[in-house]
């Protein structure tokens, strides 16, 4: 699939269009979903990343918390390093915490209720809530 290959290459403006067409032709599939939020999030569109992530995990929350990055060829180690580091700009830091954490859902469970713990500090979706109570039944499993 050509999403895949502009995925591998970082090329997430490319990867997003093909992500999207073959989402169409397949809504269920779980694995172009788990690219696609990575890809709108580095797209600059959180909102629509962050409404993919909420509805993927509340379906199957260990399609992601079971990725392993280093098999999956899954960028978001190095993602949630420039991040944190603010080599890649955000608009606030709600958005920046709210990438964060899902990002790091793809890598460390713990990391992730961390930093939607933090966007819920600048905003009251009852999304975040909603997301940390559904996570921190696999950070305990994991102590």
């Amino acid at each position: 699939m050509l999403g895949n290959y502009h995925f591998m290459i970082r090329d997430y403006y490319s990867a997003l269009n093909e992500l999207e067409k073959a989402l169409d032709k397949d809504p269920g599939n779980k694995l172009i979903r788990k690219k696609l939020i990575i890809c709108l999030t580095q797209v600059g569109n959180v909102e629509g990343a962050f409404s993919q992530f909420y509805s993927l995990i509340e379906e199957d929350v260990e399609i992601i918390i079971n990725t392993r990055p280093d098999w999956e060829d899954c960028p978001c180690p190095h993602l949630v390093n420039k991040i944190e580091k603010d080599e890649i700009p955000t608009k606030n830091q709600y958005e920046k915490y709210l990438q964060l954490g899902m990002l790091w859902l793809y890598c460390d469970a713990k990391e992730s209720i961390k930093n939607f713990k933090k966007a819920s500090k600048y905003s009251s979706d009852e999304r975040l809530f909603h997301i940390i109570k559904l996570i921190e039944p696999y950070v305990k499993l994991n102590n």
